[in-house]
C-alpha cells in the first residue's frame, strides 16, 4: 500500500491520501495510523528553503502462503 503526504518544514506531515490500496482495509489501517504515530518528524535542515516536500511512503507485508494459512492444528493432516 502507498500513502502519499506533505512533510512541512516543521515536521508535521498534512495531505495524507492512499494512494493505492493493498486490497486489505486492516492492513491498510495500520499503515495509515503508523504513519501518523509516526509524526511529527524532526524539523527539516535549516538550509532546507522550500515550503514543503511532498512524499510517498511504501508499506510492504508478507503473507503466509495459502495452504500455510488454512493449515489443520499440529498433529493432523493437511488435506
Amino acid at each position: 500500500m502507498d500513502i502519499r503526504f506533505t512533510l512541512l518544514p516543521n515536521g508535521k506531515i498534512t495531505d495524507m491520501t492512499v494512494f493505492h490500496s493493498s486490497g486489505d482495509k486492516a492492513m491498510d489501517a495500520a499503515a495509515w495510523h503508523a504513519l501518523q504515530h509516526a509524526a511529527p518528524f524532526h524539523r527539516l535542515p535549516r538550509r532546507f528553503h522550500g515550503k514543503r516536500i511532498m512524499l510517498q511512503f511504501n508499506f510492504l507485508y508478507n503473507q503466509a502462503p495459502v495452504d500455510e494459512q488454512h493449515s489443520a492444528p499440529s498433529g493432523e493432516p493437511r488435506h
